[in-house]
């Protein structure tokens, strides 16, 4: 019976030694890591690597992975891990117990995976290195910070692409990373630089031979409209002809045909609409000609009558009766009209061509008009066909034939037939003009050209164009000059820089101001105080600028020449007749400083074209170069808002004067606003009508 209790007692101490041995080691390593006592730490987890390799692998995991210590490894970190990791799915049910008492399960050696290879991934990506992150993503496929990673990679290669530009940089992009966030990019720029190097002679063979070749390629419509524009740029009917007759079947062969007949239509007379249907029996818009017959020499004007719309003629005759809650303008033969809320456009037959559909609508411009539908915005032909789908939550007519797009959070650009020129990329767009546009990358701003280039990077808030060279920037409130490349010309340390004109432009800085030459040097240093407005006042018109010393004005010429001594209380715009204050009156002086009117008026501008307004005891007036009154003394405000004539204000009430004294709209209009080159409109609470400006008379409504 002893015997037989002994070897069971012995039986279990063998048993038991493993555990014994496993938990005083291995545990003791890892209090000694929770005590920060690395050296015996570490010395336990090596000592067990035979016998427990799993937790030992995982114990030096975390001490190599603990920062701010002697033995911070995150190499070492990420081998212990992964061998912990990829021998913990060997071990039998009965060691993950044991090893579960210490808090080493899987779940907690993938935790620790992940912190270390995020605690990897912030180390290289410090190094914006391709290669380092190519390594990164294939050892940690399992990382949060793969994503980032990629995407990083993507970028800086793609960036490298953009650097030799060239199209087969760009596909091969695609065909390495077909899953990039940047494929769609790659891909603009595959198809922009393939149509750039296949047309780089700029000639119609060049552009048919593109064509050819390359008939997915987006840009085939970009080299259909070159071809259009080259072979009619002299806009002869010679060449629209020969256009016509050579390209059938491209894009633009009606508009060829359109623009022909315009061409041909120089003189707009029936006997000259008959010649053209003659020598061009061809033409494939025969109900347009016809249309245009009929309406030959109607022009029509909007007017009102009570809360409603319609239009009348010339003579104030009613076309079309009241009958709308808007109206635009015809352009193109068509007018916007608004009804039960909702816009369509009509022709000066008062016939709907495009139904009343929706919510908002422009005036036809080059054969297109933008709508909107609910809360989205779209474009339409002439017919009412869409262009531009109404999915967009800002369209907008972005100048130089583009259209500025945004459907979420960022623009981009499209020709007029919605083929994407400029992807979705940018957080503002503005005009495009001459060939660039301003736009926000971020919080700052850069220009692009029309192929979405980057001309000027994106480096300060805000910037503007100083000449064809150089930019005036903003940086801390503080103005400078830059080349395109953000290279500073001259430093960020001036109050305000304006616009160069003459070749002079003013720089400002502590209250003082002085001028730039058009390469940023200064050359009349800043001596000159600051006045109201002086950015635009102290402009440069010709070889003279106004400036004010000590506070007198004078004029200066481009040397900082004194033409004008420094004597007078203020100063109006440099003229033949300059207005300057004496004392607390104003009169008029030749550049030679020679008085021609005595000061006499409590306020005047100076004269330009030979008129001037003047003012008496809070009374103003316009008189000419020799003192006379054109427009009487006797308005509480006086403006020269169109040329040749003068918009007077007495108690509210505006009216027009021309530069024969002749009041030719009468004073009892709350608005005078300019239409177009050709009207005036005049409105109040009751009444639209209409200063026709090359007759000089008023259209009303006769009912």
């Amino acid at each position: 019976m002893k015997k037989s209790i002994l070897n069971i007692v012995v039986f279990f101490w063998f048993i038991f030694i493993p555990i014994v041995s496993f938990s005083s080691k291995i545990k003791r390593g890892f209090e000694y890591l929770s005590k920060y006592d690395l050296y015996q730490a570490k010395t336990c987890f090596y000592k067990s690597l035979k016998k427990d390799f799993t937790v030992a692998t995982f114990g030096l995991s975390k001490l190599y992975s603990l920062p701010n210590q002697p033995y911070y490894s995150l190499d070492s970190a990420y081998k212990y891990i992964t061998l912990s990791e990829q021998s913990y799915s060997a071990l039998k049910d009965k060691k993950k117990l044991e090893y579960k008492e210490l808090g080493v399960e899987y779940l907690t050696i993938i935790e620790l995976r992940a912190k270390v290879s995020s605690a990897i991934f912030l180390e290289i990506d410090k190094l914006r290195s391709v290669e380092v992150y190519n390594v990164y993503i294939n050892d940690h496929p399992w990382s949060s910070d793969l994503h980032t990673a990629i995407y990083r990679r993507d970028s800086i290669v793609l960036e490298q692409k953009k650097k030799i530009n060239l199209a087969i940089e760009f596909r091969n992009f695609m065909n390495d990373y077909p899953n990039s966030e940047f494929y769609d990019e790659a891909r603009s720029l595959f198809y922009f630089s393939q149509f750039k190097e296949f047309t780089i002679g700029n000639s119609v063979g060049a552009y048919l031979n593109f064509i050819k070749s390359c008939p997915n390629n987006p840009y085939v419509t970009e080299a259909e409209d070159r071809i259009y524009e080259i072979s009619t740029e002299d806009n002869s009917l010679k060449g629209l002809s020969l256009f016509i007759q050579a390209y059938p079947n491209n894009k633009n062969i009606g508009e060829a045909w359109k623009r022909l007949y315009q061409v041909y239509m120089f003189e707009y007379a029936e006997d000259r609409l008959d010649q053209f249907i003659k020598e061009f029996p061809s033409y494939p818009y025969k109900d347009q000609l016809e249309s245009d017959l009929k309406l030959l020499n109607l022009k029509l004007l909007p007017y009102k009558k009570g809360d409603l719309f319609g239009f009348m003629d010339f003579s104030g005759k009613i076309v079309i009766p009241a009958q709308y809650d808007q109206l635009g303008f015809f352009n193109e033969e068509l007018a916007y009209a608004s009804r039960d809320g909702l816009f369509g456009f009509i022709d000066k037959s008062n016939n709907v061509i495009i139904p009343f559909e929706f919510t908002n609508a422009s005036d036809f411009e080059k054969g297109r008009a933008i709508v909107q539908k609910d809360n989205f915005f779209g474009m339409i032909d002439r017919s009412g066909k869409y262009v531009f789908p109404p999915e967009f939550a800002s369209l907008d007519f972005g100048g130089d034939d583009f259209v500025s797009a945004r459907k979420d959070s960022l623009y981009g650009f499209y020709d007029r037939n919605n083929n994407l020129r400029i992807p979705e990329r940018f957080h503002e767009v503005y005009l495009f003009e001459n060939g660039l546009a301003k736009v926000k990358l971020g919080n700052n701003e850069a220009f692009i050209d029309a192929y979405g280039t980057v001309v000027v990077p994106p480096g300060y808030e805000n910037i503007s164009f100083f000449n064809d060279s150089l930019l005036i920037f903003e940086f801390n409130g503080r103005f400078g000059l830059m080349n395109k490349s953000c290279s500073v010309v001259l430093p960020a340390i001036y109050d305000a820089i304006g616009q160069l004109e003459s070749d002079r432009a003013i720089v400002m800085k502590a209250n003082l101001f002085g001028y730039l030459d058009g390469s940023g040097k200064i050359i009349i240093p800043m001596a000159y105080d600051v006045f109201p407005n002086f950015l635009k006042r102290a402009q440069f018109s010709g070889d003279l600028a106004i400036a004010k010393v000590k506070g007198k004005f004078g004029v200066i010429d481009r040397n900082a020449k004194i033409i004008i001594a420094f004597q007078y209380n203020d100063l109006g715009d440099i003229s033949s007749l300059t207005a300057f204050l004496k004392g607390n009156l104003w009169g008029y002086m030749d550049l030679a400083a020679k008085v021609i009117f005595p000061p006499q008026y409590d306020f005047a501008e100076s004269f330009k074209e030979g008129f001037a307004i003047v003012e008496k005891k809070g009374i103003q007036g316009v008189i000419n170069t020799s003192g006379k009154e054109i427009v009487p003394i006797s308005f509480q405000e006086v403006k020269r808002q169109f040329k040749d004539m003068f918009v007077v204000n007495l108690a509210g009430w505006k009216g027009l004067y021309n530069s024969n004294g002749e009041l030719i709209a009468p004073v009892e209009y709350e608005q005078i606003t300019q239409v177009n080159d050709d009207f005036l409109i005049l409105t109040n609470n009751v009444d639209v009508h209409y200063l026709y400006l090359a007759e000089k008379r008023i259209i009303k409504p006769l009912e």
